[in-house]
């Protein structure tokens, strides 16, 4: 979160027809992948027909701002030119819950929850879930671990699992959580 990219080059063929990541968590933004004239002045996005401002745009794809978007499914509207696309996009919130009561050498779980999967469209599947550990030396699961998301899991457009550890030593922690759609990256050929 906070931080903006798009691609110069990277992919492989252009993909002519728009494609939105189906599922991003709250506060970040879309990313749409597409012929774009490079121009965001001239690129126009509402979500669920309420104006979305385009954040960042290239020749090969735009970002747009999720902003006013609640926790669920929506609908995203792109025009730039005589070319306009919609598509659905689920924002999801991403909690990461600690253990309560974490001991030295004793089996506990670091709890994953998914929020706003409902209506999620089946090609979204699967996503994963990419913690990153800031504290290494207190968990045996290195530098990053991940849960993978998968749809027949998802009930009430909530999907939850853990990550099973055991603590080396007495201390704070630190980690942090990204959601990651592969789908979509295998679709745009990432």
């Amino acid at each position: 979160a906070g931080r903006v990219s798009t691609t110069s080059g990277s992919m492989g063929a252009l993909i002519e027809e728009p494609t939105a990541c189906p599922v991003v968590e709250y506060g970040t933004a879309i990313r749409v992948v597409g012929r774009f004239d490079g121009n965001r002045e001239t690129t126009m996005a509402w979500i669920d027909g309420t104006p979305a401002g385009v954040v960042a745009e290239g020749s090969r794809d735009c970002v747009v701002s999720t902003m006013n978007a609640g926790v669920g499914p929506h609908k995203l509207r792109i025009k730039e030119g005589g070319v306009e696309s919609e598509h659905m996009v689920n924002v999801v919130r991403l909690d990461v819950k600690p253990p309560v009561d974490a001991r030295i050498g004793r089996k506990t779980a670091i709890e994953v929850i998914v929020d706003g999967l409902e209506e999620a469209e089946a090609s979204a599947f699967p996503l994963r879930v990419v913690l990153t550990n800031d504290t290494p030396k207190l968990f045996p699961f290195g530098e990053a671990s991940e849960v993978t998301v998968n749809g027949n899991e998802v009930t009430n457009g909530r999907w939850s699992g853990k990550i099973e550890f055991k603590p080396k030593k007495k201390g704070q922690f630190s980690m942090g959580a990204r959601l990651v759609c592969d789908a979509f990256l295998k679709r745009i050929g990432l």
